[in-house]
């Protein structure tokens, strides 16, 4: 849970040059204090599904398509934009990561075309009040003896719960990564 009106809270995203970057070794890299994965990849080039910013830069071929949701930083502002919409690189946009399926909007579960939100896998996901005051980050381990992970719908109640007015997944598989400044990382990826 990460309070956006914290003085001094901000999100920042991996720029295209680090794009290889595993969500450990970009935290200390950035100094940042907490650190997740976000959309999914091609390991062949590392592109993503999605549209994704880092530092104000575009990385190459990356763009918002109709499905996709879009986490959004920049300019004293956080937005999570819903897959409806198509977002465009704007100036104000200094990061962003995607993601899909949407989980919820405007505090309702989301159905997706088919009705499924997706059998049990380890997941990333991000969720944010309906007053945009406060993000969630949600990361699960699965296929794991530990843990089986989670469906889209497990991860729907729980960020109702938590009062998420919208909710995203962002990624999932073997990258779902959770990381603190002062623990390392929380999950067994």
């Amino acid at each position: 849970i990460i309070d956006l009106t914290e003085p001094g809270v901000r999100l920042t995203a991996t720029p295209p040059e680090d794009r290889r970057s595993t969500a450990s070794s970009f935290a200390k890299k950035k100094k940042v204090q907490i650190a997740t994965n976000g959309d999914f990849f091609s390991y062949k080039d590392y592109s993503t599904g999605g549209l994704a910013i880092g530092e104000g830069k575009v990385w190459p071929g990356s763009a918002d398509s109709k499905g996709r949701g879009v986490l959004a930083g920049g300019a004293g502002r956080v937005d999570l934009i819903d897959q409806k919409e198509i977002v465009q690189p704007e100036p104000w946009i200094q990061c962003a990561v995607s993601g899909h399926s949407q989980l919820l909007d405007d505090g309702e579960p989301f159905e997706t075309k088919d009705g499924v939100l997706g059998p049990r896998h380890p997941r990333t996901a991000v969720g944010m009040t309906k007053d945009r005051k406060t993000l969630m980050l949600l990361v699960v381990d699965g296929r794991q003896k530990h843990s089986v992970g989670m469906t889209g719908k497990e991860m729907q109640k729980i960020f109702l719960e938590f009062k998420a007015g919208d909710a995203m997944n962002l990624d999932g598989g073997g990258s779902s990564c959770m990381w603190f400044e002062s623990e390392g990382v929380l999950n067994k990826p």
